[in-house]
């Protein structure tokens, strides 16, 4: 199945991995999906407070499939993407993700499924997602709940890969990503430099 991949990498304060992060998610989905295949990048700065969005500004003079946003304010990231993303399949993440893992969701989507969460690492759905998404006021855990429960509405599972090992410390800050949500705070859900 063909699918054109529009893959939505939501940073704040990140200017010391930007260049790893966008270039390593473009080679993994590249490497899955063949580089016949139609994808774009995505890069939304969410307010960041050092050179963030400068580094993009520059990647995107070099890099022809990716796009610069600025989200209005904190928490819209996914939700400005969205609006503006073309592909067919849409791909979240908001850090540095083991090759492996972007792989399988891309997999995962030409295998057919119509989602495909690693928690706190990366969601990968169909366009038909949109609404729910276009209207969310958070990061990339507040995206995972939202397909979750909108899959679980219809009686459908998504596809569910393998959480890279993580210690203390990581299981930690996914469980406050996780948290922060519930507790009408979804917009604080971002990755915390680890």
């Amino acid at each position: 199945m063909r699918l054109f991949l529009s893959v939505i990498i939501v940073l704040r304060d990140q200017e010391l991995a930007v260049a790893r992060i966008v270039r390593g998610a473009l080679q993994a989905v590249r490497e899955v999906a063949g580089e016949d295949q139609a994808i774009e990048l995505i890069a939304v700065d969410e307010g960041s407070g050092d050179n963030t969005l400068s580094h993009l500004s520059i990647l995107q003079h070099k890099l022809s499939e990716l796009r610069v946003l600025e989200a209005p304010k904190r928490g819209r990231g996914i939700q400005a993407a969205v609006r503006i993303a073309r592909g067919q399949s849409l791909m979240f993440v908001d850090h540095n993700v083991e090759p492996r893992i972007l792989r399988w969701g891309v997999q995962a989507l030409q295998d057919g499924h119509r989602a495909a969460l690693v928690s706190g690492e990366v969601l990968a759905i169909s366009r038909d997602f949109s609404p729910q998404l276009a209207k969310l006021r958070g990061g990339l855990v507040a995206a995972e709940r939202t397909v979750a429960k909108a899959l679980a509405k219809q009686g459908v599972t998504p596809a569910w890969g393998d959480v890279p090992s993580r210690d203390l410390k990581q299981k930690a800050v996914l469980l406050l990503r996780r948290s922060v949500g519930q507790i009408g705070l979804s917009w604080l859900d971002r990755p915390l430099g680890i």
